[in-house]
Order: C-alpha cells, then structure tokens, then sequence
C-alpha cells in the first residue's frame, strides 16, 4: 500500500525536538514532498549521541508499478530527482533479485540531499546472490564505479550457516563526497560469532574495537540474532554495523539504557528513544475508498564503526512509517 509523501510530517512531529532538529525536519518534509507518491514505506535514520540533528531518509519502492512511477515522474527534471530516475533506468531490476528497493538519501541540517544509495531485498527469503551482483553491477556502472565481485564471492564463501545475505546496495557516498561502495546486510548472525566471521575474511579494521562492538550487541540484543553490515571497495573496507532487531517494551527499557551506559546514546535521546519505541497510530489519512492508519515506531537499531575506522563507534535509530488500512472504520461506511 502506498504511503504518500504527505505522511511523512506526522513521521516529523513524532520524532519531536529530542531527536530531529528543526531546521532538518523543515528541510526533510519539504525533500519529501518533491517526491512522487510511490514509496510503500518510510525509514528515518538518527543518530543517538550528542544533540538533536539530521536524519537520513529512505523510500520503499516496489518492482513494477513503484519503481517505474518514481522513475515515470522524476525523469524530466534537472535536479536530484532527476538524476536519480536516470540512474533507475540505467540499473533495471533483473528478475532474480526483484524485490523492494530502498532509495537512500542522505541529508544535510539544512534537508539538503545528495545522490542517492540504493538497497535491493527480496520480498521473502534470502537475496538471490546471482541477481542482486548483477543489479550491484549495473548500479556501480551507472555511478561509474567498478563492482569488486572477488571480494564479494570470497565473504559469501564464508558465511556460517544460517546465516545468508539479506540485502545488498550501492552507497554512493555522502553529497558525493566520498567514494562509493557495496553495501552487504548479512543476517541470521549471532553477534558473538562476528569476530570470528570477520578474522576469516580478513576484515581491515580493528579486531579489538569489532570484538567490543560485537560484545555490546550481543548484550544488548540478549543473545538474539542481528545483522552485520559490511562494505567493499575493492575489498573489504574497515567500517562495519551490527543491527540489533526492535523489541518489546519491556526489553527495550534495557536496551536504552545500556546504549546510555556504553556513552552511544545521550540523555535526552535516550529517553526519547524510550518513549518512541513501541510501534502505534500517529495519525489518520482520508482515502478515496475509506481511511487509512499512520503506523510508526522503531525499525532497529544500528552499532557501527566509522567506515574510516577512526572515529567513535555511533548508534543510530531506525523508525519506519506506514500506511494500512483502517477496516475498522471500512466496516463502518459499508453500514
């Protein structure tokens, strides 16, 4: 179901001043409604330390119709949008990977935004990996980037089992400022068994920070699987995330305080973390048929080394917006 541009405001308030700024959620509902209505969903990146600032933006697009309306409708124009329909056409979804893809947008304080990443997953199941390298490759193509597929065989190669790839993407850099890169989301991992994962293919960065990091997801997802992020240049480069699932109320009152206790989440936005975390109705939208309901909450979170790994290691949020529809209120008008 189509969730419009005209939602994500509601997403905004939500959000409130602990954790978005207010000059970026100007910016960000003003980016937002550029956009065609084609995303089924929406996705709010912030970072949980220091004060209230951006937050990174995502659309959900199906294959088909949601694909080819962003494209359809963002074509003619000149600007970032355009840019970024030319390099949907240029990139067509092969069969085995279609799936949703995921538009990326990394925003200023300001709201600005540069080209987009781009994220395929299938709608269930693993990814395809013989489909999803052959949209890697034309991604990297289109932003004139070579895909390093030797490195990218030689991770899969050793993965343990029950554990496959979950999406794969092209970052394209932020604003362009830096160089793209392939993006891996691996899942099914537990979050112990990443050090080992990591010495067999030779990971780059610091073996004791990726052992802490590792040691604090574990903890705080209670031992459940998470998600490892990983990025290729040519090889492996030394950033890396781990992606620890939304849970219950209950549990997340633990999991906020201890992304506060390990200094990955300030005060106030761990509170407003705590507050924000359950998944409800934020508000309500007229259909042409009949009503539909706002569905807000945390997606995951994210632990990450810097992908220079020199910096401090962050946490990040996740909230996702959706449309459903209000049966509820469906039943009532047919009466």
């Amino acid at each position: 179901m189509i969730c419009p541009a005209r939602a994500v405001p509601a997403a905004i308030a939500a959000l409130g001043p602990a954790l978005l700024s207010s000059a970026c959620g100007r910016g960000l509902a003003r980016f937002a409604s550029l956009l065609p209505d084609a995303a089924t969903g929406h996705v709010f990146e912030l970072r949980l330390d220091g004060p209230a600032g951006a937050a990174d933006y995502s659309v959900a697009l199906l294959p088909g119709h949601g694909i080819e309306r962003m494209r359809q409708q963002a074509l003619a124009r000149p600007d970032l949008l355009g840019q970024t329909a030319s390099l949907l056409t240029a990139s067509a979804m092969p069969p085995a990977a279609a799936g949703v893809l995921w538009l990326e947008f990394d925003l200023d304080s300001d709201g600005s935004a540069g080209l987009p990443s781009f994220f395929v997953a299938p709608a269930t199941g693993p990814v395809d990996a013989d489909g999803t390298v052959a949209l890697a490759r034309g991604l990297a193509e289109a932003l004139g980037r070579d895909m390093p597929q030797a490195a990218f065989e030689r991770l899969l190669a050793q993965l343990p089992d029950g554990a496959h790839l979950r999406q794969i993407g092209i970052m394209a850099g932020r604003n362009e400022r830096g160089p793209a890169s392939l993006r891996l989301v691996i899942e099914g991992l537990a979050a112990a068994a990443i050090p080992s994962l990591l010495n067999r293919v030779a990971w780059p960065g610091a073996a004791a920070r990726a052992r802490s990091l590792a040691a604090t997801a574990a903890s705080l997802a209670q031992d459940g699987p998470v998600r490892l992020d990983l990025d290729l240049g040519q090889a492996l480069l030394p950033g890396l995330g781990i992606e620890i699932p939304a849970v219950s109320r209950r549990e997340m009152t633990d999991l906020v305080a201890g992304l506060a206790g390990a200094g990955m989440a300030s005060p106030a936005k761990a509170a407003a973390l705590g507050q924000l975390a359950p998944r409800r109705t934020i508000g309500e939208l007229d259909g042409a048929t009949f009503p539909t309901l706002l569905d807000f909450g945390l997606n995951h979170v994210k632990l990450a080394v810097a992908r220079d790994g020199v910096g401090p290691d962050i946490a990040k949020a996740y909230f996702s917006l959706v449309a459903t529809p209000n049966f509820a209120a469906a039943g009532t008008m047919r009466h």
